[in-house]
C-alpha cells in the first residue's frame, strides 16, 4: 500500500503592513471586544484597588479578581446598565 506523501505546508500570512514598514504590528482585537474589553478593564481596576486596600500582599490575586466581578456586576444590576446579550422569549 502506498503512503500519501504530506501535503505542502500552505504559504505564510503576508506581513501587516506597518510591520513592514519597520512599525511595530498593532495587536488585532476581536470584533465584540469593545464591551467585553471595557468590563475586563473595568474589572482589572477594581481588583487592583482590593489589592491594595488589602496591604498590596500577594498571593490572593483570583480571590482579588472574583471580588472585583462581584462588585462589578453588582453595580451593574444596581444601574441597570444593558449587558449587549439578547434575551430569549
Amino acid at each position: 500500500m502506498a503512503r500519501k506523501s504530506p501535503s505542502a505546508p500552505s504559504p505564510a500570512r503576508p506581513p501587516a503592513p506597518e510591520a513592514a514598514a519597520g512599525r511595530p504590528a498593532k495587536p488585532r482585537t476581536p470584533k465584540k471586544a469593545g464591551a467585553s474589553a471595557d468590563r475586563a478593564a473595568r474589572i482589572a481596576e477594581r481588583a487592583y484597588l482590593i489589592y491594595k486596600a488589602r496591604g498590596s500582599s500577594h498571593g490572593q490575586h483570583v480571590e482579588d479578581w472574583l471580588e472585583a466581578e462581584r462588585q462589578i456586576e453588582a453595580e451593574r444590576q444596581i444601574n441597570d446598565e444593558p449587558t449587549g446579550r439578547v434575551r430569549k422569549r
